[in-house]
């Protein structure tokens, strides 16, 4: 939505679509992705407008207006989503301590508060260069997008900050062993089991962590719970 090097909105969107891409970006519990997929003749130029969100966005106020109602409508849109109806269960009954059990998704009452100076906080605070991962997919020679990354990443901010650390459970001892009953929305009849993975078992050399990366499961920093579901069907 504009950066001191392309202050145009549409700059990063229209450049992409004009050489044959698509792009996308999802916040999930602990992660954001942005990704684009673009023509070999156009990945430098695509990179390079990627690049400046993580250096100079702008966060004009009208940007941030119109996404915020974009974000609201989605909200509303999912509100009789048993999927999300689920979610949101699931975060009532963890340690309301935990970034896990807070609100994640966000409705005009709840982001009336973000103002443009609130954004670049935010910005500064995050998205330092030591808390992010940049994967490039590509057939041009390594060499070359090495390059490319020295030339169009090396100028994001930087701090002593290695990794955001969360040192305990998701899910308090007292939500154990219990039953939870959700009436849905649609026809749908399922059971869901699911445990908490000790950290000690989450590390990235461990073998149950290599197994639970095939699995079905849901992260937030190095801790994990697993998901066993089972759909329930009805002879009648």
């Amino acid at each position: 939505m504009g950066t001191a090097k392309y202050p145009s909105e549409s700059e990063y969107s229209q450049f992409i679509r004009d050489n044959g891409g698509t792009l996308n970006a999802y916040t999930a519990s602990d992660h954001t992705v942005y990704g684009f997929s673009v023509t070999k003749d156009a990945f430098e130029g695509a990179l390079d407008r990627f690049s400046q969100f993580f250096i100079s966005p702008l966060f004009n106020e009208s940007c941030v207006e119109r996404e915020l109602h974009a974000v609201d409508q989605e909200f509303r849109k999912n509100v009789e989503d048993d999927h999300w109806r689920e979610h949101h269960v699931m975060k009532e009954i963890a340690d309301p301590n935990h970034p896990y059990s807070f609100f994640n998704t966000g409705h005009l009452e709840s982001m009336s508060k973000l103002k443009q100076e609130t954004l670049k906080e935010w910005y500064k605070h995050y998205y330092k260069g030591q808390l992010m991962r940049l994967i490039l997919y590509s057939n041009t020679p390594l060499d070359q997008m090495q390059q490319y990354v020295l030339d169009k990443f090396s100028s994001i901010q930087k701090s002593s900050t290695k990794d955001i650390n969360i040192p305990f459970p998701i899910f308090p001892p007292s939500s154990f062993k219990h039953w939870i009953m959700i009436e849905p929305i649609k026809e749908i009849r399922k059971l869901t089991l699911m445990w908490e993975i000790p950290e000690e078992f989450c590390k990235s050399d461990s073998k149950v962590a290599d197994m639970l990366s095939h699995g079905n499961f849901y992260s937030f920093n190095v801790h994990f719970f697993f998901i066993i579901e089972f759909l329930l069907i009805s002879k009648n």
